[in-house]
């Protein structure tokens, strides 16, 4: 799955090198690809942390024709010029309470484990339909297909038939676990030389279901106004992401690579509005500068932590995980330094 993912990233990152003068738009849309491709990378990290957590998964009311159509060009670019992908959507106005990154890992698997399947010309068929009280998606391929002794085990974690290198064995696993956490089904049809048939079910929301559309704010409500934020992370290139996309968001930005640092950073400039500090680093790390900082002459300045382990996480304080997006990072500070307004004001 993650090969996948850098091998959309390697792909358009070389194409945006290559069009990046002749044609700027190309260039563009192959960027925006890569931000895309490591989004789901990043989500995929996520649903990889939380898999045996059902809480893990971000429902929400999701139109499940849109979803898919709108993964289509990453699903192309997935295939070889001999395959052709064909897509029949049927369940139009359909909705399922689903998490989308879910939905798109799932098509994921099952794209390419069908484009694995199939040598030479083919083609491979998504399909829709309103059936039983649900939504069936399908997956066809008219590759290899199966055995029924393989059918029997293709949803044993680590199974493969794939050559020593060339798969995993957690496809289909977690194509069927993510289905079952959405109290949905997977049935699979198959035959040697046949071509496969897999086929989802998902059960459909009320029609007067209401629809939670989270509200995402402009970039203008995410600009600082000069405050100083002291960035307290060890990993250079990322403390200088981090220092630029918080300075164009209209933030002065402090650094310093260690907890240490950081006080030493907090004694010489008095005017620190907020630290941000990652929470495993070497020497003082993220909770042992938050205790120092709460039990000493900085107190009054307050810390969030961004991270990228799922546990443990510092108590009292917020997080941002890791990977971030500029605008999630700018949202976050931004959060922070608002909920302290108040008490500061007092």
């Amino acid at each position: 799955d993650f090969n996948n993912l850098l091998t959309i990233i390697l792909g358009g990152a070389s194409m945006a090198l290559l069009d990046l003068e002749a044609s700027p738009e190309a260039a563009r849309e192959a960027l925006l690809e890569i931000e895309a491709a490591a989004q789901r990378g990043a989500d995929l990290v996520r649903r990889l942390m939380s898999f045996s957590r059902r809480g893990g998964l971000r429902r929400r009311p999701l139109a499940i024709d849109e979803t898919i159509s709108g993964f289509v060009p990453t699903l192309r670019r997935l295939l070889p010029e001999s395959l052709a992908l064909e897509v029949e959507l049927q369940a139009t106005d359909a909705q399922v309470l689903a998490d989308p990154v879910a939905v798109e890992q799932v098509l994921l698997n099952l794209v390419s484990n069908a484009r694995d399947a199939t040598e030479g010309e083919g083609r491979i068929r998504v399909r829709s339909r309103l059936a039983r009280e649900g939504v069936i998606v399908e997956v066809v391929d008219d590759g290899r297909g199966m055995s029924a002794e393989t059918q029997e085990r293709v949803f044993e974690p680590f199974f493969t038939t794939k050559e020593a290198g060339q798969g995993t064995g957690l496809g289909l696993p977690m194509v069927y676990g993510l289905i079952q956490q959405h109290d949905g089904s997977v049935e699979i049809a198959s035959a040697l030389g046949e071509g496969t048939t897999v086929e989802l079910w998902l059960p459909t929301l009320e029609a007067n279901a209401p629809e939670v559309t989270p509200r995402k704010p402009s970039r203008e409500d995410l600009r600082g106004h000069g405050e100083t934020i002291l960035i307290v992370e060890d990993d250079p290139a990322l403390s200088l992401t981090a220092s630029r996309c918080l300075q164009r968001f209209g933030y002065v930005v402090l650094t310093a690579p260690g907890g240490t640092e950081a006080l030493e950073v907090l004694d010489a400039e008095p005017d620190v509005d907020l630290v941000l500090s990652d929470v495993v680093m070497p020497g003082m790390g993220g909770r042992e500068l938050q205790r120092q900082m709460q039990e000493g002459a900085h107190a009054s300045v307050p810390i969030v932590f961004m991270s990228g382990y799922a546990s443990p996480r510092p108590q009292n304080a917020p997080l941002l995980p890791k990977p971030w997006t500029p605008d999630a990072l700018a949202a976050f500070v931004r959060d922070c330094l608002d909920a302290r307004e108040p008490a500061r004001g007092g």
